[in-house]
């Protein structure tokens, strides 16, 4: 398809006016060029983002995911940077600024903010209306839905296949993994795996 194609042209080494040339193809369609934005090196990614007008580098990183445009907008020259957070949608700069609070080699500067919690008291048919609304999230943040307590703790995780077949009024801490691999925000690489 497409996107593999002009994955495949960033990665075979096409020089700075080919690449813009290509990334203006895909322009009209912003989640693809999203996608493709993340394929290229940090080098040509950072060159890439530094040559757009500030209107057009905060709508490509509006369509990223949160932990590559966190990446990205680190790429930017600092004075670019205030700028272009502040064009973005709120949830977006939320989710950004709190992933830029974190040193990039932790788990806080890897991970992505997004993710799908319930009560453990929840119902299995509670938490899948929970992953049907929660159309704001990438896909694969839900592919797992976990469970707190009432003071807000992890107390385990259910994944989506177990809940599509689970009987519906089983509850979350009846499925759940009470003790889902999981580390602090600020752990490092080594700790991480």
């Amino acid at each position: 398809g497409l996107f593999e194609h002009v994955c495949f042209e960033f990665g075979v080494g096409m020089d700075a006016a080919a690449q813009h040339e290509l990334l203006g193809r895909v322009h009209a369609h912003p989640e693809l060029e999203a996608d493709v934005f993340e394929e290229p090196d940090e080098d040509q990614a950072s060159d890439l983002l530094e040559a757009r007008p500030l209107q057009d580098v905060a709508a490509l990183l509006s369509h990223m995911r949160s932990d590559d445009a966190a990446d990205a907008l680190l790429d930017l020259p600092q004075e670019r940077r205030q700028s272009v957070l502040d064009l973005l949608p709120e949830l977006q700069r939320q989710k950004i600024t709190m992933l830029l609070g974190y040193q990039e080699a932790t788990a806080g500067g890897l991970m992505s903010v997004d993710y799908l919690s319930v009560p453990a008291a929840s119902t299995v048919a509670d938490t899948i209306r929970a992953v049907a609304g929660a159309t704001d999230m990438q896909p694969e943040a839900i592919v797992v839905a976990f469970c707190h307590d009432r003071d807000q703790r992890l107390v385990g995780a259910v994944s989506l296949v177990a809940l599509v077949q689970a009987a519906p009024a089983s509850t979350m801490e009846a499925l759940a993994d009470p003790n889902p691999v999981h580390v602090h925000p600020d752990a490092d690489l080594t700790e991480i795996t």
